[in-house]
C-alpha cells in the first residue's frame, strides 16, 4: 500500500481529540455517524455492510478516523464512499488490525459534500447472540485553515438476536490438539486445547527406546510419544556399560593424545579440545574462527559512532566494527544584519542532515517590527508538495511539506521569507521556530534540532575615502595689490 502522509497527521500534536458518542447537536454542526443494525441468529456467519455517513459538512481538507470494532467481528473490506470525493481516500493498510485508521486528505481545496463517506464490511458470527459496537474512538478533522472541525460522532452496532442457553453433549475428538462440544439445540460449537495427563508405559534402556502415554481427562484421546534410548554409560571407563554391563566399543582418548586411555590403542584423527581452532596433541588447524551475528556494545548517536561486536563460535574470540553515529536534522534560521534605512531583508530557512522526511510541518514566529511580504519555497525538499501560510499577517505563521509516495533528503535552504523593516531602530529582531513537526517514510517522527536567527539592524556607516578641502578668506577691498594666502586641506577617512 501506498505511503501517504497526511496534512492532517502532521497537525497531530495539536489537533487530535477524542470523542464518544452523542445526539446530534442543536446547532447543526457536523456529523458522522454509524446506524444500528439488528439480525437473527442463524447458522455460520454473515456480510454486514455498515455505512459511514457525514451530514452538516461545512467543508474539511482532511479527516482521519480511528474505528474500533466489538471482538468476534471479522473485518474484510473498507470501501469509498460517494461523499468527500474530491479528497484522496486511504483505507486501512491491514483489514486484520483492531483499530484500524480511515483517512481523507485535500491538497489543493476543501470538500463540503454529504453522504457516505466509506463503507465497512464485517462478517458476523451468526451462531450465537450479542452485540458488537462499531466506534469511532479517535477522529482529527481539519478545514482549509488547518483549524479543527467540531464534529458529533455517532457509533453504531450489530446487534444478534436469538439467543438461547446452549444444552452441550460430551467432549469429543477435534483434531490433534482440541476437542469440542456442540449444542444440541443450534449446533454452536466450542472447542478447548487437550488436558493430557502423561505416564510412562515403558521405561527406555541403554540401546531400546521407552514410551511415554498422553490420555487426554475430557475427550480420553490417546496418544503415544517415544523416549528415546539412553545409550551407554562407562563412567569408569572400562570399555563396559556401567549400566547393562554390555561392551562398548570403541576407545576414549580424555587428553588428547591421540591414544585409548583404556588399552593404550592409537585413534586416529585430531580433536579440538581447548577450542582453539588447533589440535591438542599435534597442533595441526582444524578451522577458520566462525562469527556469530554479533551485538551491539555500543548504541550509535548524533555525537559519537556505535560498536558492535563479533564472537566466535569455536574459540570464543572477538572483533569489532564500528556503526556509524547517527544523522541529526537540524533546521536553521540564517542570521541577516542591515544598516539603518533599509526595508526589504530575505531570511533563509534551511536542513542539513536530513535523513528523509515525508512530512514537514513548522512554525515560525517574528519580532515586532517586521512585515512579512512573502514566502518561496527553496530549492531543497523539492520532491514534496509546498504549502506557503495562507495569511502573511499572521504571527506565528505555519509551512508545510508533503510527500505523497516518496521521502526527501535533499539538504538545503527549503523557504526564503522577505520581510520589510519598519522603524530605523537598532535592535536584533528574532526569527524563531517555535514548532517542529517531522516525519519518515514509515510516519515515524524524526528527531530535530533547532537553530533560531536574527534580523539585526545596525548604525549606517560614514561613507569611506578622502576629502580635501579649501578654506574660506575674507579682506577688505583697496587700490593696492594685497597677497593672500588659501590654505589647502586633505583628510582621509580609512573607516
Amino acid at each position: 500500500m501506498k505511503k501517504k502522509i497526511l496534512s492532517l497527521v502532521l497537525a497531530i500534536s495539536m489537533l487530535a481529540s477524542l470523542f464518544v458518542a452523542i445526539p446530534v447537536s442543536a446547532d447543526g454542526g457536523m456529523t458522522i455517524s454509524m446506524p444500528e443494525i439488528t439480525l437473527d441468529q442463524s447458522q455460520g456467519t454473515e456480510t454486514v455492510e455498515v455505512p459511514m455517513i457525514i451530514e452538516n459538512n461545512p467543508g474539511v481538507l482532511g479527516v482521519q478516523l480511528k474505528v474500533k470494532y466489538g471482538e468476534g467481528l471479522t473485518l474484510t473490506n473498507v470501501a469509498r464512499g460517494d461523499a468527500l470525493t474530491a479528497l484522496s481516500f486511504t483505507k486501512p493498510g491491514s483489514f486484520s488490525d483492531n483499530p484500524v485508521k480511515i483517512m481523507w486528505d485535500g491538497e489543493s481545496g476543501a470538500d463540503d459534500s454529504n453522504g457516505t463517506i466509506a463503507t465497512l464490511v464485517f462478517e458476523v458470527p451468526m451462531d450465537k447472540g450479542g452485540e458488537y459496537p462499531i466506534e469511532i474512538i479517535e477522529s482529527i478533522i481539519i478545514d482549509e485553515n488547518l483549524d479543527d472541525v467540531k464534529t458529533t460522532i455517532v457509533n453504531g452496532i450489530i446487534s444478534v438476536n436469538g439467543w438461547h442457553e446452549h444444552s452441550f453433549g460430551d467432549w469429543e475428538k477435534y483434531d490433534d490438539d482440541q476437542h469440542k462440544k456442540q449444542c444440541n439445540g443450534c449446533g454452536y460449537e466450542e472447542m478447548e486445547e487437550h488436558c493430557w495427563d502423561e505416564s510412562i508405559e515403558k521405561e527406555p534402556t541403554c540401546e531400546e527406546d521407552g514410551i511415554k502415554r498422553y490420555e487426554c481427562t475430557i475427550c480420553y484421546e490417546l496418544k503415544l510419544q517415544k523416549i528415546p534410548a539412553e545409550g551407554h554409560k562407562n563412567e569408569d571407563d572400562d570399555h563396559n556399560c556401567d549400566i547393562c554391563g554390555h561392551q562398548i566399543e570403541g576407545c576414549p582418548d580424555y587428553n588428547g593424545d591421540h591414544y585409548c586411555e583404556i588399552c593404550g590403542e592409537r585413534i586416529d584423527g585430531c580433536e579440538d579440545y581447548v577450542n582453539g581452532h588447533y589440535c591438542g596433541l599435534c597442533g595441526a588447524q582444524l578451522s577458520e574462527c566462525s562469527w556469530d551475528a554479533g551485538v551491539v556494545t555500543k548504541e550509535p548517536t548524533a555525537e559519537s559512532d556505535g560498536i558492535k561486536t563479533y564472537t566466535c563460535t569455536v574459540c570464543n574470540g572477538t572483533k569489532t566494527e564500528i556503526i556509524e553515529k547517527l544523522k541529526k536534522l537540524t533546521f536553521e534560521v540564517k542570521d541577516v544584519t542591515v544598516e539603518q534605512g533599509t526595508r526589504k531583508v530575505e531570511v533563509p530557512i534551511s536542513i542539513k542532515g536530513n535523513p528523509g522526511v515525508l512530512g514537514v510541518q513548522l512554525q515560525v514566529k517574528y519580532g515586532e517590527g517586521l512585515v512579512l511580504t512573502d514566502v518561496k519555497a527553496g530549492d531543497a525538499l523539492s520532491s514534496l508538495a509546498f504549502t506557503a501560510p495562507g495569511n502573511f499577517e499572521a504571527n506565528p505563521i505555519k509551512m508545510m511539506w508533503d510527500g505523497q509516495d516518496y521521502t526527501d533528503d535533499t539538504n538545503g535552504v527549503i523557504a526564503t521569507l522577505t520581510f520589510t523593516v519598519t522603524t530605523d531602530e537598532v535592535k536584533d529582531y528574532e526569527i524563531e521556530i517555535t514548532d517542529a513537526i517531522v516525519v519518515d517514510g514509515d510516519v515515524n517522527s524524526v528527531e530535530t534540532t533547532i537553530k533560531n536567527g536574527n534580523v539585526s539592524v545596525i548604525q549606517e556607516e560614514p561613507e569611506k575615502g578622502t576629502t580635501i578641502s579649501v578654506s574660506e578668506i575674507t579682506v577688505d577691498a583697496g587700490e593696492e595689490t594685497e597677497l593672500v594666502e588659501v590654505p589647502v586641506s586633505i583628510e582621509e577617512n580609512k573607516g
